[in-house]
């Protein structure tokens, strides 16, 4: 007993260090372990737990956390996304892509719409092949989409041809000067689409000119096709000198009407303004025009046949040996260089009436 108490090298500790040291070592090692944690994990938004939490809800946490957020990728500003197209106009979803036309089409002469251009040259064609006795011009029917509609509000149509707004013409209920009285359905009729057909027209003549298998007066390309098969039913030589202001008059029966349809059309034959203004429409003419006009046209007649009665003094009988030119083809007041229409043939000269010589007796031919 004596010797272990004499020992130099044991050193004696009370209760109470014991407990001062176990401490400190337990508080050193939680402050190693938020340093290392903090280095590892930089994250502002980890947690601040007290020092009485345990070690294993201290794991179900950050674990929770963890899961809780969702990584997102941005990509950088000149990155295409896969998959990622821009929204099209409404306009070139409107039907398939079959049946869609370019819309930026170059315009015509006089700067008919290139779309609508397309309609008319489209109908022409396809009219002449159905009835090539016709002869109907394209430029014959842009002259009565001028007038009835503008080319269709100065194409103011989508890429498949349909009018973007409805054209609808006035109320046929008697209430317009020179508009007849049209009853449709319940009410009254309006003329429907850019070449303007009444209903029960429309339902007799509507065709589908572009395939899509509706009829439709709203779109250009049914509408001048359908106005050609209309324009052409029973008739020859559409553009005849005799004829054509008659046949115009099939579409709309108004004489101020049919002159400027034709004066238009043979402007945009050549793609040039007449010198002479081109007649505008006008209101119908009242019963006091219509006598007048008659009056002047009889004077005419008169002043004709006083002039086929008066001699008139012969000429020589020697016979002409020059070829005469072909006239012009006439439209309204707009007179056109021959061969312009297309299939018309050219008018055979007038022949000069001669009075031949009596042979004389010693060179008479005997008959067999």
């Amino acid at each position: 007993m004596t010797l272990w108490r004499n020992r130099p090298n044991r050193v004696h500790l009370s209760r109470r260090g014991l407990a001062v040291g176990t401490t400190a070592v337990a508080l050193g090692a939680m402050v190693l372990s938020g340093t290392v944690s903090s280095v590892a994990a930089p994250d502002s938004t980890s947690l601040s737990l007290p020092a009485s939490v345990s070690d294993v809800s201290l794991a179900n946490e950050r674990a929770a956390l963890a899961a809780s957020k969702t990584p997102m990728t941005v990509p950088s500003a000149g990155t295409t996304l896969v998959g990622f197209a821009p929204p099209a106009e409404p306009d070139v979803l409107d039907g398939p892509a079959q049946f869609r036309i370019a819309a930026n089409l170059p315009s015509g002469p006089l700067g008919i719409p290139g779309i609508v251009l397309k309609a008319y040259k489209l109908a022409a064609t396809r009219v002449a092949a159905e009835t090539p006795q016709c002869k109907l011009p394209w430029f014959l029917l842009a002259g009565i989409g001028r007038i009835e509609s503008g080319h269709a509000g100065n194409g103011n149509v989508d890429a498949y041809g349909n009018t973007r707004s409805a054209i609808r013409g006035p109320v046929l209920d008697g209430s317009l000067a020179g508009n007849e009285v049209i009853k449709h359905g319940n009410g009254y009729a309006r003329a429907m689409g850019p070449m303007q057909f009444i209903p029960s027209t429309w339902a007799a003549w509507g065709s589908d000119a572009n395939g899509d298998g509706k009829s439709d007066p709203d779109n250009i390309f049914d509408a001048t096709y359908s106005a050609g098969r209309y324009l052409c039913a029973g008739v020859t030589d559409f553009m005849a000198k005799p004829n054509q202001v008659n046949n115009v008059l099939r579409y709309n029966r108004s004489v101020p009407y049919a002159n400027n349809v034709l004066a238009w059309a043979a402007a945009y034959a050549v793609g040039v303004m007449p010198t002479t203004p081109i007649p505008e429409m006008s209101e119908a003419p009242s019963e006091k025009d219509k006598k007048s006009a008659k009056d002047d046209k009889d004077k005419k007649k008169d002043k004709k046949s006083d002039e086929s009665t008066t001699p008139s003094t012969p000429k020589s009988s020697k016979p002409s040996t020059s070829k005469p030119k072909p006239p012009p083809t006439c439209l309204g007041t707009i007179c056109l260089p021959p061969g312009l229409i297309p299939g018309q043939p050219a008018p055979k000269p007038k022949s000069k009436s001669t009075t031949p010589a009596k042979p004389s007796a010693s060179k008479a031919v005997p008959k067999r």
